[in-house]
């Protein structure tokens, strides 16, 4: 299946990739599909009426984009590498506020220029 970014879509190919991507899994899968992510967070302002029209109830994005509308739903992933720190952040819906600071972005830089070796854990 295809993973087709849709920051640039227009309104033709955000109707096109949302209905054909709920065709497409509901034939995979054999159930209903009323939820979409939208690939790499990403979407442009056509996306949402698309995904109504497409039938879906939801769509979700996250990196801190997106808010109330249904289908614009922020939503965080918590990851197997996350320390309780962050998985706290991202569960309060802070994370990306607090990763965003100005000493955590250059915490992150100076991190990013050590060896890998020398790399101890940051919020990243």
């Amino acid at each position: 299946s295809r993973h087709t970014v849709l920051a640039d879509a227009d309104e033709a190919t955000a109707n096109a990739e949302l209905e054909g991507s709920r065709i497409e899994l509901e034939e995979l899968l054999g159930i209903e599909v009323v939820s979409f992510a939208y690939p790499d967070c990403d979407y442009s302002p056509a996306c949402p009426p698309a995904a109504e029209r497409a039938l879906y109830t939801s769509a979700v994005t996250c990196d801190g984009r997106g808010g109330w509308s249904p289908f614009e739903l922020r939503r965080e992933s918590p990851s197997p590498g996350d320390g309780r720190l962050i998985f706290e952040l991202k569960a309060r819906g802070r994370f990306h506020a607090v990763r965003s600071l100005p000493p955590v972005r250059l915490a992150r830089r100076v991190r990013q220029a050590l060896p890998l070796s020398k790399r101890g854990r940051i919020v990243s």
